[in-house]
């Protein structure tokens, strides 16, 4: 991550920390964010600890704060469930959408990434709108392939699946056709696990811009 974007992410996190309420600052209660377990390079998890671009600007930011954050990380749909039942204070690396701004507070986008998509071999698809009535690879609980394709009138059948670790072994055994996620992130996969039936198809089809976010007045008490 860039030097601007760092900074960027720790005044998301600071407003974070002020969404999240006075209580955690004044106990000095550690504040639980929560990421994706299987976002690579932002958030992962590497010989059974926490890693990734977004975890380590947390725990630098831990060095500097008098206000500790716990990293939590989980399935994304555990991630959002953990949140809207408070197990978990916050959340990292979300997508704004306007049916989840009714239920939580955003911060302003820390990232941005281009998102592309990404096609098994088999998949006879030269663009976005070859995609039609295609197979989609997706994990449960994340907007971003279905909002694309919406745009674009498009349909697809969806397939959903806990991690995108096995929405690309889905491509790569053939199983879907097609998935959209950020650039880096398919690329790290498809390098991490050695998938050769997994190709980038065109140019980006549109930009990621991750936030954290709060649910709209329901913070941690004791």
């Amino acid at each position: 991550m860039c030097r601007i974007g760092r900074k960027i992410f720790f005044c998301a996190i600071v407003i974070m920390i002020v969404s999240v309420g006075v209580l955690a600052q004044q106990t000095q209660m550690p504040i639980r964010l929560g990421f994706d377990i299987d976002y690579p390079p932002f958030s992962f998890v590497d010989k059974a600890a926490p890693v990734g671009f977004d975890v380590d600007v947390v725990r630098e930011l831990n060095q500097y704060s008098q206000q500790k954050i716990e990293i939590v990380l989980d399935t994304w749909s555990i991630v959002q469930a953990d949140l809207n039942t408070g197990k978990i204070d916050a959340v990292g690396g979300i997508l704004y959408t306007e049916e989840r701004a009714k239920i939580y507070d955003f911060t302003i986008p820390y990232n941005y990434e281009p998102a592309v998509v990404f096609i098994s071999k088999k998949t006879m698809a030269n663009s976005i709108q070859d995609l039609q009535n295609k197979k989609l690879a997706d994990i449960k609980g994340d907007p971003l392939a279905e909002n694309i394709l919406r745009n674009n009138g498009l349909l697809a059948v969806v397939d959903s699946d806990p991690t995108y670790t096995e929405v690309f072994f889905s491509l790569e055994k053939g199983k879907n056709d097609f998935t959209i996620v950020p650039y880096s992130l398919g690329m790290e996969i498809i390098k991490k696990n050695g998938y050769n039936n997994v190709i980038s198809m065109g140019p980006n089809v549109a930009t990621c811009q991750y936030r954290m976010a709060v649910k709209k007045r329901e913070y941690r008490s004791c």
